[in-house]
């Protein structure tokens, strides 16, 4: 990566086209999740400086529940790149028996 511009606290990069960027398409449960386990952590830390105990206990409920749905997020996600990758070996397994069905059929 190159750096390009540095503008009004936002910066530029432009990317090689040779470069390969990860992408993760994220689940709404896991970005929700990961959402709420902050707005609970906020909320805890603010508790606790207040002197707040039922804010405190608040924000680690909100917490458990955020980590407990970007958990599910996750599990999602696994299920779906695990078919993703059993329909791609199931394709790749009839092209190969299609294949060796035409060299039966040319001998």
């Amino acid at each position: 990566m190159r750096y390009l511009a540095k503008e009004h606290c936002a910066t530029l990069w432009v990317v090689d086209a040779d470069s390969t960027i990860p992408e993760r398409n994220l689940n709404k449960n896991t970005l929700k999740g990961a959402f709420v386990d902050v707005v609970g952590r906020i909320q805890q830390t603010i508790g606790r400086l207040i002197g707040s105990p039922k804010q405190e206990v608040k924000g680690a409920v909100k917490r458990a529940a955020g980590k407990t749905r970007k958990a599910v997020g996750n599990a999602q996600d696994a299920v779906a790149k695990s078919r993703a990758a059993s329909t791609k070996s199931k394709s790749a397994a009839k092209r190969a028996n299609r294949k060796k069905s035409a060299r039966r059929g040319q001998s």
